[in-house]
């Protein structure tokens, strides 16, 4: 008897399209295709997420309300209530979209917002952590370190799995849950290799965001290095973010104008990489490197920094790119500087790469392993296995009562409180918490997670900041998750 695609939300933490969004639409769609799943795909509508997940043949659901960030909320009073409001309602708002849907699996992709952990919790369905990289709290200078932590450990313990882009990134992840898997991304590969372009002025082009950690001022350094030898090229950078004022103004500092472009973000690139010669990529951090294979499978060579998730990728250096050194210009300038000599050897390192993609990247292996991930968790669902889920409810409800005091903290009464200083605010734990710990306990013979947690909430209940006072419960849960994987 053939079995009925299982309904899963796919819900993206923005609907502007980059490297995670083609994987969540990439992955909503080889599942849908399969058979095996019915795709909704959930977002805002302020980026072009409908428009391509609509052209895929994927349903989508547009969220009214959008989800907030968590990791831009400084560590004070005023701005952890509003979130917490706002995060509240969105996760109100999708609990019942899911149920109208009857979704009984939601996959929520990296760690920046809530709403989609929470609702899940609040319907008891199960869930699927996706993450794309590692936002290190040195990149968020303007935002809180405290609540960001916070928030990053209610959703990595609370989701039913934890499912990782790439080898090294499960590595690190599994500091907080042993059982982290990695599922690589993947991407379309032609059935052909595309030629190579045979045009006297050699093209580069980098399609990353425009944002500090990408590395894009290094690249421009590295243009105007090859400026400097008279070289005739082209270096083409495709993106939007809060640097572009910032490079405009390098550029024509430099006098690169007729040398480097910059163009707005574009979603189809695949004309845009046939028509280069090599792809390029100066971060600083990568979860993996999707434009990186989106270039192999097109068969471009790759010039992009030694950073863990382009080592996975490129492997050993000049098989199908060469690996830079980090924020240093010469070291790009140089790798392509070597291209614009050796178009023939370029071109067989491209077609080494493509032949690569094909075997290792064209979503077969990713689409069946993530299934299996979605299969496992709602099996053990139905399965009512306390030890692998209660306990993870009962985090996200815990959570939302130590911040209800915040709730009500409005705009004109809030104190402004460093970053860096405790929450000294009564911040009084309910009751109820003890009262739902005893019910968890009862029922599902969990006595000593619940009441030692709460308990210790209690017991600190004014001078711990937010994450501090949530720390002992979420290191409780981690050892619970040990125990049971």
């Amino acid at each position: 008897m053939h079995e009925a695609p299982i309904k899963i939300a796919f819900v993206s933490h923005t609907s502007n399209i980059q490297g995670a969004e083609k994987m969540l639409l990439n992955m909503a769609k080889r599942l849908d295709d399969d058979g095996k799943v019915e795709a909704y795909v959930f977002a805002d509508t302020r980026g072009k997420m409908q428009q391509v997940a609509e052209q895929m043949g994927l349903h989508f659901q547009p969220l009214g309300d959008t989800l907030p960030w968590y990791i831009f909320v400084k560590d004070d009073a005023k701005s952890i209530s509003t979130h917490f409001r706002q995060a509240v309602k969105s996760a109100d708002e999708l609990a019942g979209q899911l149920t109208n849907l009857g979704i009984e699996c939601v996959v929520v992709n990296t760690l920046s917002k809530l709403p989609g952990i929470l609702a899940a919790a609040k319907l008891r369905l199960p869930s699927v952590l996706w993450l794309c990289g590692i936002l290190d709290h040195t990149m968020l200078p303007e935002a809180g370190e405290g609540f960001k932590s916070a928030c990053d450990r209610l959703m990595l313990y609370s989701a039913d799995a934890v499912v990782c882009i790439s080898h090294w990134l499960r590595e690190y992840y599994k500091f907080f849950r042993e059982d982290a898997q990695a599922i690589p991304n993947f991407t379309l590969v032609p059935e052909k290799p595309a030629d190579y372009p045979s045009g006297s002025i050699p093209r580069f082009i980098c399609l990353n965001a425009w944002q500090r950690n990408k590395g894009l001022e290094c690249l421009i350094e590295a243009a105007g290095l090859l400026h400097d030898k008279n070289l005739d090229f082209r270096l083409d950078l495709y993106g939007e973010g809060p640097l572009k004022d910032t490079l405009n103004k390098m550029v024509k500092q430099r006098q690169l104008g007729k040398l480097v472009g910059l163009h707005g973000r574009v979603i189809d690139t695949d004309s845009l990489l046939t028509d280069s010669n090599a792809l390029v990529s100066a971060s600083m951090l990568e979860g993996f490197g999707m434009t990186l294979i989106e270039a192999m499978s097109h068969a471009r060579p790759l010039i992009v920094s030694r950073v863990l998730g382009h080592e996975e990728i490129v492997g050993e250096d000049g098989k199908y790119g060469f690996l830079c050194e980090r924020q240093n210009p010469a070291s790009f300038a140089n790798k392509m500087e070597w291209v614009m000599r050796h178009s023939g050897e370029s071109r067989k390192m491209g077609i080494a790469g493509y032949e690569a993609a094909k075997l290792r990247y064209d979503g077969r292996e990713s689409s069946n392993a993530m299934f299996d991930v979605i299969k496992k968790v709602i099996n053990q669902h139905r399965q009512c296995d306390p030890s692998r889920q209660l306990h993870r409810y009962f985090l996200c409800d815990i959570f939302q009562d130590i911040l209800k005091p915040f709730a009500s903290i409005t705009t004109q009464d809030a104190p402004e409180i460093p970053g860096s200083a405790l929450i000294t605010n009564p911040m009084p734990v309910r009751g109820n918490i003890i009262v739902r710990g005893m019910e968890y306990a009862r029922m599902h013979g969990v006595k000593r997670l619940c009441i030692d947690g709460a308990r210790y909430l209690i017991q600190k209940p004014t001078i711990y900041p937010i994450y501090l006072r949530l720390s002992p419960l979420f290191d409780l849960i981690l050892r619970r998750n040990r125990h049971a994987g």
